[in-house]
């Protein structure tokens, strides 16, 4: 799937965190209370952005301007702009072709599980009317 920044951090990323909702909105950090985890890969990721955001944020207690100054390199808005979402490359699994593969009619296999559906209702319709 392409990887994408998205609305907010679901509750369960941010408990993993140790970060509370309400502190989380005070630090820049967007909540999507609706959001729920669909992988573990996705949320341990998410959990790692977030502690990587939270090792870097530095408060100015002088000014609260409510930005963000992230290891006093440059004031930005939110985690999306500090830690940006970057997509896991995929490594290439090399396989060695045997003659069982070359021998294989793929175009052919494929429209036979396609129709299979079709074709079995006409096989009950005929069944039926015997």
């Amino acid at each position: 799937m392409r990887v994408r920044a998205g609305r907010g951090f679901t509750l369960a990323e941010l408990k993993a965190a140790g970060v509370s909702r309400n502190d989380a909105r005070t630090i820049g950090i967007a909540v999507d209370y609706r959001r729920r985890n669909k992988s573990q890969e996705a949320l341990d990721a998410n959990v790692a952005r977030l502690r990587a955001y939270l090792d870097k944020v530095v408060w100015n207690k002088e000014k609260p301007t409510g930005k963000i100054d992230v290891a006093g390199k440059a004031v930005v808005g939110s985690i999306e702009a500090a830690f940006p979402v970057v997509a896991a490359k995929a490594t290439p699994e090399f396989v060695t072709i045997t003659d069982a593969m070359r021998s294989r009619e793929a175009y052919k296999a494929t429209r036979e599980l396609h129709n299979e559906p079709i074709l079995a209702g006409i096989r009950i319709s005929k069944a039926r009317e015997e």
